[in-house]
C-alpha cells in the first residue's frame, strides 16, 4: 500500500481547521488518586501517562519502573542524562545527597557520613544508590 503524500498547510488553513483536541474529561470520571505525568518515551516521543487508583506510597515504585524501562521526565534535570546515569550527589549545603530515582537519601547510622537510598525499585529490590 502506497503512503499518501503529505502536504503542508498554511496558517490560514490551520485557523479555519479549528481545534482538534479531545474533549476534556471531567475530574469525576477519573478514579481518586490519579496522577498524570509527562514523560519522553524510550523512542523519544513526548507522552502523558495517567496512573489511576494508585496510593502515593506506590507512586515512587511506578516512577522507578518507568525509569528502568527507558522513560525519562519530559523536562530532564541537568544532572540526569539517561536512565542509567549515576546518582546525583549534588545537594544544597547541609542537605542529604539525592537519589536519582527516589529523592533525598538517609545517613547511615552504622557509618556516619555515608548515605544510602532506603526505597525499593519497581522489581521489589532495594535501591543501590549511595551518597
Amino acid at each position: 500500500m502506497a503512503t499518501p503524500a503529505l502536504t503542508r498547510i498554511t496558517e490560514q488553513d490551520a485557523d479555519q481547521e479549528g481545534e482538534r483536541l479531545f474533549a476534556p474529561i471531567p475530574a469525576a470520571a477519573f478514579p481518586k488518586r490519579s496522577y498524570a505525568i509527562s514523560v519522553m518515551s524510550p523512542a523519544g516521543f513526548p507522552i502523558t501517562i495517567t496512573l489511576n487508583d494508585i496510593r502515593l506510597d506506590k507512586l515512587d515504585e511506578s516512577l522507578a519502573a518507568l525509569l528502568e524501562r527507558g522513560y525519562m521526565p519530559a523536562e530532564t534535570p541537568s544532572v540526569l542524562t539517561s536512565p542509567n546515569a549515576p546518582a546525583a550527589h549534588v545537594s544544597a549545603p547541609g542537605q542529604p545527597p539525592v537519589c536519582q530515582f527516589h529523592g533525598p537519601m538517609k545517613e547511615s547510622t552504622a557509618r556516619p557520613g555515608t548515605w544510602f537510598c532506603p526505597k525499593k525499585m519497581g522489581d521489589g529490590s532495594y535501591c543501590k544508590e549511595k551518597g
